[in-house]
């Protein structure tokens, strides 16, 4: 049974708003609420509306209350209203809180004019609770879920208190669910809708590294922000979900050992066995070479109390270096 469906025969305290009816209202006039937005437009809510019928199963849609999932599907169609600005132009930024405010300020053109005030011109509580819920699906770092009433009432809706905190999560998690499409709209045709399942959701895509690569980075995004998330919906033992890419992305094998030419000084000279380097990277052949080096410099240091000459063959002609022992300690001298 998805949530729409489970509010049928349900009603406010005094009866006189069906909430299945209202909701079907609203589905009804949302189009052209959202007309002209494409990427968070009708399908985009109606897809989020999918998701959460997914997400919430039955187990948990019966803890939440029929008034709470009413004011959860309101949102689910009003949370990106506020993508046109006031000037009427599209504007992602701040888009939540203008949402809010739209809610907040016109009402009765949400169909919130069903709904008696408290007292006369004051706005009705449910068209406050939407608004609330709205709001929460807005980044954590704007608006914190945990300023998001918990213990919100409304006499007229129901007699129960209704926690709006945790609606906002929700909302917030069917939203990050079609990020893909929203943020990443040029790759659609090769990703499948999310494959949802108790504390996993997997995105199924197929394509070149370079779309894996840019989905592998929205997957890592989205599961950031799912954290708080998280820890707020693992409260009331509902499961912490994790986005995942099938398949998963392959990394590539790391290519030798980096450019390490661009860290050699200007005028440093090359050891005598700067070629042997080359020759045994190539061959992969470390533990020669690593013998070769300790017994390079256990001839420099083969009797540390006299003095010997060793002379080193370079590019600019010939380097002699002198090592003698003074004490208890060697000094190394370039001449």
């Amino acid at each position: 049974m998805s949530l729409h469906e489970s509010l049928k025969g349900k009603k406010t305290t005094n009866g006189l708003v069906d909430f299945y009816e209202h909701i079907s209202e609203v589905k009804e006039k949302a189009p052209a609420w959202l007309k002209g937005i494409k990427k968070n437009g009708i399908e985009h809510s109606q897809r989020l509306e999918g998701y959460l019928d997914k997400f919430i199963a039955h187990e948990f849609e019966k803890k939440l209350k029929p008034a709470e999932i009413f004011i959860l599907l309101y949102a689910v169609y009003l949370h990106d209203i506020g993508y046109r600005n006031e000037s009427g132009n599209i504007d992602h930024h701040d888009h939540a809180r203008r949402s809010k405010d739209y809610i907040l300020n016109n009402p009765g053109t949400y169909l919130f004019d069903r709904f008696p005030p408290m007292r006369a011109g004051e706005v009705p509580l449910i068209a406050e609770a939407v608004a609330e819920v709205c709001y929460g699906h807005a980044p954590e770092s704007r608006c914190p879920l945990a300023s998001i009433r918990n213990r919100f009432g409304d006499a007229f809706l129901c007699k129960d208190i209704l926690n709006l905190r945790r609606l906002a999560a929700f909302l917030r998690l069917a939203d990050e669910m079609d990020q893909v499409y929203i943020r990443l709209g040029h790759l659609r045709d090769r990703i499948s809708l999310p494959e949802i399942e108790t504390g996993i959701v997997r995105l199924h895509w197929k394509g070149n590294r370079n779309s894996g690569e840019a989905l592998d980075i929205l997957v890592q995004e989205i599961n950031v922000t799912l954290e708080p998330v998280n820890d707020l919906l693992s409260e009331w033992d509902f499961p912490r979900t994790t986005v995942v890419l099938e398949p998963t992305v392959k990394k590539p094998a790391p290519q030798g050992h980096g450019d390490y030419q661009k860290y050699v000084p200007e005028h440093y000279i090359q050891p005598r066995c700067y070629g042997a380097v080359e020759k045994y990277e190539k061959r992969g052949h470390w533990r020669e070479l690593l013998e070769a080096i300790k017994w390079f410099f256990v001839r420099i240091i083969i009797d540390l109390r006299a003095t010997f000459h060793i002379p080193l063959r370079s590019d600019d002609g010939l380097l002699h270096v002198y090592a003698r022992r003074l004490w208890n300690w060697q000094d190394v001298f370039l001449l």
